[in-house]
Parts: C-alpha cells; structure tokens; sequence
C-alpha cells in the first residue's frame, strides 16, 4: 500500500515503468522487461513507443490475461463430480482437485499446460532474451551505464527467474505422483506416521 499510495502521489513517478509496478502482477514483470528493453535499447523512440495509450493497453493485457486463464482452469475444475475428497498436501491446488475426479479429465490436463507455457516459460523467455539484448548494449557503455543496468535488471530478473522456477516446478511436481519417483521420501513419511500414531 505504501508503494502505491507513493507512485499515485508523486507525480514525478508517473512513468511507465512505475504504473506497472502498481499492478504488482508478476505477468507485469514481462511487461516491464519491455519497458526497459525499449528505455535502454532504443532510448530516442522511448517516447513513441510508450505512448499513454500502449502503457494502457500492455498493462491491461498483463492483468486481464492471467484473470482470464486462471478462471477458465477454475471453472473447468468446478464443473467435475468428485469420487473422493483427500487431498495429498498441505495446500488445495487446482490439480489436486481435478485428480479427485471421476471422469475423464484430459481437457483440464490442456488448458492447465498451456496456462502454464503462456504465463511461466514463454513471460520467463521473453524477459531473459529482453534483459540479455539490454546486456549485451551495456557492455559497450561506459562502467556506469554497465553498473546503472545492472541494478536495474539483476534485481528483477532474479525475482522473475526464482518465480517461474518455483510455479513451473510446483505445477509439474503437483501432477506426478511423488510416491513413485522418490520411494525414501514415501517410506520416510509412513514412518513418520507411524512414530506419531504410538502413545507415550
């Protein structure tokens, strides 16, 4: 809250790359990849390029887009019959839902990968290739163009690598069933199980 209340106040922030900062999205950070990409690469059409009307529409589109997806996987899971109600984790993902199904749920399994692909790896390739062109025009710049973009880009590609990761392999790891790949860590949790289950 302090962060937005700050760049709606001050008018010196009301620049691109601080409106999409408000939306706090991290679909915003693809779109912030661009706004520096364009900053930094193409500085003298900076102003043409992020004109009112494209910050407007980038900004829409990196909030509507998510919205959009992410009701469609929810609806889709709402419409199931349920044979069982366990779940096999402490958190109640979408996934964990539709494998509780009785029917056939092959549509669920499309939409939920290209959600995937759509939100996580294709935003995660467009900001690694947008910072690397932003990198590779630093390089020729002098110490402190170099530094200046460093601070920008390190800090928010390493938030933006670290949350595709985690969603990706969240996403991934949810859909296997962990059991079968690692035996140790089922027979660690029966034991587990077993200590917690005698008296003392």
């Amino acid at each position: 809250m302090v962060i937005l209340v700050t760049i709606i106040l001050e008018k010196s922030l009301h620049q691109p790359m601080y409106i999409f900062i408000c939306c706090l999205s991290f679909m915003i950070l693809g779109v912030m990849a661009y706004d520096r990409f364009v900053a930094i690469c193409q500085p003298l059409h900076y102003h043409t390029k992020m004109t009112v009307r494209k910050v407007f529409f980038l900004w829409t589109a990196a909030v509507v887009y998510p919205l959009l997806s992410i009701g469609c996987c929810v609806s889709l899971a709402v419409e199931l019959p349920l044979c069982g109600n366990k779940l096999p984790a402490v958190l109640c993902t979408g996934w964990r839902v539709v494998a509780n199904s009785c029917i056939d749920t092959t549509l669920n399994d499309i939409v939920g990968r290209f959600v995937t692909v759509t939100t996580v790896i294709i935003a995660l390739l467009f900001v690694l290739y947008s910072y690397m062109r932003i990198l590779i025009v630093c390089k020729r710049g002098s110490a402190e163009v170099r530094g200046k973009a460093l601070q920008t880009c390190v800090p928010h590609l390493v938030t933006f690598v670290t949350y595709s990761c985690s969603v990706f392999f969240d996403l991934t790891l949810v859909r296997l069933d962990t059991n079968k790949i690692n035996p140790i860590a089922s027979t660690g949790k029966n034991i587990n199980r077993r200590l917690w289950s005698q008296p003392y």
